[in-house]
């Protein structure tokens, strides 16, 4: 569990996505928000992860 600590976090909190998993009701904050902290973090992984999440999202097209 994690606590609302300042404005972003109240943010991807209201902004969140529900998924169900496996009938499970979850929520993950925005993939736009999730790659921009990802590219935040910078580490090759990191940088890894955001191609993934852009692919996944349509944020970068490859033509």
């Amino acid at each position: 569990m994690k606590f609302l600590k300042d404005d972003i976090d109240r943010s991807v909190f209201r902004d969140r996505v529900e998924m169900d998993i496996s009938g499970v009701r979850v929520y993950i904050s925005p993939i736009d928000i999730q790659i921009a902290y990802k590219i935040f973090l910078g580490s090759q992984k990191d940088i890894e992860d955001t191609l993934y999440l852009g692919g996944y999202s349509g944020v970068y097209s490859h033509r």
